[in-house]
């Protein structure tokens, strides 16, 4: 597409549409863990196999709505306006994080549940920190609950 006539795959922005964060940000999301997907089977010499939805586990828009959901309870409970989590603003994490993936768990590791969206800062100081504890805890409560 051409940047310089805003041909009609550019938006606003000047990104492609299907991927700006503002324009098409259920594109933007599902752009964002297809290469997370791709770069995670990469990583343990695997090809991918299968669409992003069924890595997922979820369609586009209900893996939308899921970060939605979080984005809300967060901003409910946070008492700072600059906390408030915003499209522009946030990462969406891994909350096991993809570097420890073994490929037993890769269903898991790439299902929606284990997604959360986070503040870019705290997704940068959280980077892959995982300890045994955590993954008690991510086995007991997180993995695979939708609820959470």
């Amino acid at each position: 597409m051409c940047r310089e006539c805003a041909g009609s795959g550019v938006c606003a922005h000047s990104q492609l549409r299907v991927r700006c964060r503002t324009c098409s940000p259920v594109q933007h999301a599902m752009h964002c863990m297809r290469s997370r997907t791709v770069g995670i089977l990469w990583r343990a010499g695997l090809v991918k196999q299968h669409t992003t939805n069924k890595y997922l586990g979820c369609s586009g828009d209900e893996f939308s709505s899921h970060i939605a959901a979080k984005m809300d309870t967060w901003n409910a409970m946070s008492m700072h306006a600059e906390m408030q989590m915003m499209r522009d603003n946030i990462e969406i994490d891994h909350i096991k994080p993809c570097a420890d993936a073994h490929p037993s768990e890769f269903e898991a590791i790439t299902h929606f549940t284990n997604t959360q969206p986070l503040l870019k800062t705290a997704n940068r100081v959280k980077s892959s920190k995982w300890s045994e504890a955590d993954d008690a805890f991510w086995r007991a409560n997180i993995a695979w609950n939708a609820t959470f």
